[in-house]
């Protein structure tokens, strides 16, 4: 779904060359001095020493669930010419609010059974110069929802590298397979991540992706960790997405069974740079049976 407006007519053909600006740069460091004096101040009041370091392991009968709201502001300036009015000067300031709610299932110590909503809300304001300096201005929203299911496979519990394979379905008609590997040593968490997706509609997009991570776990409650990505469509000569990302979570239990967290990111394609912010929640533990009785929470 989408709506737009001009203030001003006069479209015409042209070619354009775009170069990318960032925005709000002063809102990223503001973001980002944020999240350290949020981590540091949890760090300073939460002392308690760590116990051993422990994979979270499924609990069969019982659901997991997860949300997230995130920010992602951008920008960027492009030069064309109108055929009716010659050449202009386009400035473009996009916002982007994105919600995210995940539920999971053990279905035992091995397997998991998920479903997803994402949805986003676009909001886009671009204002075309040209050169007798006459202005105008055109603003857009677009709203996405994407539904899915997943279903998750731990290929051998035992091992230390626990590798997982997990098969999402998602709508618009696409699907995506990967495989995850993770390595515990105490305070550090080191992740790795390798995906094929592919695109059922038009142009059938297929794209392979990599990411790593790092965790680390500073106290009782609190952790840190690091992420990088690369993204890599293998089709149409479209351009690679790096991204990265810093975050910390805050666990509200001692057995880690409720947490939040606050998470800063950055990616990376064709030239353009885009950052943004996200708070997250997530819950597990929620029996559904109990045997012979009705379920309950734990």
């Amino acid at each position: 779904m989408g709506r737009g407006r001009w203030a001003m007519q006069g479209k015409g053909k042209g070619c354009v060359v775009r170069s990318t600006w960032f925005l709000k740069r002063p809102m990223a460091k503001a973001a980002f001095f944020l999240l350290l004096l949020f981590s540091l101040s949890l760090a300073q009041s939460l002392p308690e020493p760590v116990d051993p370091l422990k994979r979270a392991e499924p609990e069969p009968g019982k659901l997991t669930f997860t949300a997230s709201l995130g920010y992602t502001p951008a920008g960027a300036t492009a030069v064309g010419f109108d055929e009716a009015r010659g050449p202009y000067t386009d400035q473009t300031a996009s916002h982007t609010l994105t919600a995210d709610l995940a539920l999971s299932y053990a279905l035992s110590e091995t397997l998991s059974l998920g479903m997803g909503l994402a949805g986003a809300l676009h909001y886009t304001q671009i204002l075309r110069t040209f050169a007798d300096e006459s202005q105008s201005y055109r603003d857009e929203t677009e709203t996405d929802l994407t539904p899915r299911i997943a279903l998750a496979y731990r290929l051998a519990p035992e091992h230390p590298l626990d590798p997982e394979l997990s098969l999402v379905l998602r709508h618009p008609w696409a699907a995506s397979a990967s495989l995850s590997l993770s390595f515990l040593r105490d305070p550090t968490v080191l992740s790795l991540s390798l995906e094929a997706t592919h695109g059922f509609n038009p142009p059938y997009p297929t794209a392979l992706g990599a990411s790593f991570g790092a965790g680390f776990v500073a106290n009782d409650r609190v952790s840190y960790r690091i992420t990088a990505s690369l993204s890599q469509p293998i089709a149409y000569a479209r351009a690679p997405t790096l991204g990265a990302a810093f975050g910390a979570d805050l666990a509200l239990d001692p057995e880690s069974k409720r947490s939040v967290s606050l998470t800063l990111s950055a990616s990376l394609r064709g030239g353009e740079v885009r950052a943004g912010v996200s708070l997250g929640v997530s819950a597990r533990g929620f029996r559904t049976t109990e045997p012979g009785g009705s379920g309950n929470e734990d």
